[in-house]
């Protein structure tokens, strides 16, 4: 995927996993093929390669690589049912 193509609310699924070494980040744990999420922001001090983080749609989070993130076609936003708690999306992001 082309970098300038991220942006925080795209819905994505991963693909194939690349190492993640010299990543300097939580929840590298929560890293999964096939999920399904949505991206929510970059990891902070990285790059080349850039890190982004991407909530699944189990609620977890972890971060990817352009390169495992693949857009899906129907971009519509993942709605969480009523009751639901309101968290600030700064406040999941270790």
């Amino acid at each position: 995927m082309n970098i300038n193509n991220v942006k925080s609310g795209l819905r994505v699924r991963t693909g194939d996993l690349e190492p993640t070494k010299g990543l300097l980040a939580t929840n590298k744990e929560q890293r999964r093929e096939g999920a399904i999420g949505t991206v929510l922001k970059t990891v902070h001090a990285t790059g080349p390669p850039f890190w982004w983080w991407v909530e699944h749609d189990d609620d977890s989070i972890a971060p990817y690589t352009i390169h495992e993130l693949e857009p899906l076609e129907d971009q519509s936003p993942r709605l969480k049912p009523l009751g639901s708690p309101k968290v600030k999306v700064d406040s999941k992001i270790p």
